[in-house]
């Protein structure tokens, strides 16, 4: 079968169905691969409405019933590591998605320094579409023995901040 997938109403990628999806062939009390994996590129800053249409054998296509709503106007990003000697993550502008972002990094309520996503994540770029470095890892030097608290930001074009992520470490 043929799916297409459109975004805010315009066609945005299609494919086969050809992944093995076992909740769809215990619903229809069928047996085959009818799950589908199709890439799409989400541009801009805003709400994005994703919807599919699947077409039969006999040409005409039926729309799926479930929408997706997709909201881009904030950055993307997570902390994955911190230690007292460093932290890295990742973070994505949805305005500029193959463009470097800036990181801000603030320690017990102090701005430490900013720095700019410079190493290329393929995990981040194949997931959401991208291209470029959108990897961080910052080198930080704070005082063992004490909790410390560290706020990562990231700030899109937009200047709308996302806070990665408020953690305590020793």
């Amino acid at each position: 079968m043929l799916v297409t997938v459109y975004v805010n109403g315009k066609e945005a990628g299609n494919g086969t169905t050809n992944i093995r999806n076992d909740h769809v062939n215990k619903i229809f009390k069928v047996n085959g691969n009818f799950g589908f994996r199709i890439p799409i590129r989400l541009k801009g800053a805003r709400v994005h409405t994703i919807t599919a249409s699947v077409t039969l054998d006999d040409g005409i296509p039926i729309q799926l019933e479930d929408t997706l709503e997709v909201d881009l106007r904030y950055p993307l990003g997570d902390v994955e590591v911190v230690t007292p000697s460093r932290i890295a993550g990742w973070a994505v502008d949805p305005n500029n998605p193959d463009e470097p972002t800036e990181v801000q990094v603030y320690i017990d309520q102090n701005f430490f320094c900013k720095a700019t996503t410079n190493i290329t994540r393929k995990d981040i770029n194949s997931l959401y579409v991208v291209e470029g470095t959108h990897g961080f890892d910052i080198p930080v030097r704070v005082e063992g023995g004490k909790i410390h608290t560290i706020v990562c930001l990231q700030l899109n074009n937009n200047y709308n901040k996302k806070k990665l992520t408020t953690l305590r470490c020793l």
